[in-house]
Order: C-alpha cells, then sequence, then structure tokens
C-alpha cells in the first residue's frame, strides 16, 4: 500500500516536472519573441530619429534661405519639396503604427 502510494507520488512529481519544462520552454520562447520585437522597435526608433533630424536640418536650412531670399521662386521650391518629404515620412510612420495596432 505504501509502496503503491509512493509510486503515484512520484508518477505525480515526473509529471509536474514535465510540465514545468514545458512551461519554462514556452517561457523562454516568448522572451525571445518579446526580446525581438523589442530590438525591431529601437531599431526603427534609430531610424526615425535619424530621419527626423534629417528633416530638421533640412527646414533649418530653408528657414535660412527663405531668410536671405524672400522673393526668390527657388525657396518655395525648397518648401514644397521639404513638405513632400515630410508627408512621405509622415505616411510611413502611419502606415507603421497602424501594421503595430493590426497585431
Amino acid at each position: 500500500q505504501a509502496g503503491l502510494a509512493l509510486q503515484n507520488h512520484m508518477l505525480a512529481l515526473e509529471s509536474e516536472r514535465y510540465e514545468t519544462t514545458i512551461l519554462k520552454e514556452n517561457a523562454y520562447n516568448v522572451y525571445s519573441e518579446v526580446e525581438g520585437y523589442k530590438q525591431d522597435m529601437l531599431a526603427k526608433l534609430q531610424a526615425s530619429q535619424t530621419q527626423l533630424a534629417r528633416l530638421e536640418s533640412r527646414l533649418e536650412a530653408i528657414f535660412e534661405t527663405l531668410k536671405r531670399e524672400k522673393e526668390n521662386g527657388n525657396s518655395y521650391q525648397l518648401v514644397r519639396d521639404s513638405l513632400s518629404e515630410l508627408r512621405l515620412f509622415k505616411a510611413k510612420v502611419m502606415e507603421f503604427g497602424s501594421d503595430d495596432m493590426d497585431e
């Protein structure tokens, strides 16, 4: 009787150990997936920061040009080009945001 109880207890412990191993593997897989998402987000953030810095520099250059050449039509071309570039970047950011919300 005691031997059977001990055997049942050992089987239960072995089953719990197996389940714990599976849960540990699942937790590691989720952690790895989250770490991948984190790295992806950091890379996208870095790219966005770089892009925004470029846009800031370009707008600063436009501002300086406009100050120097108030009546020059070329200044308006610079503004139009920068506005187009900014709108493209905005569209990419919006697309990125909607992709993240879909997941």
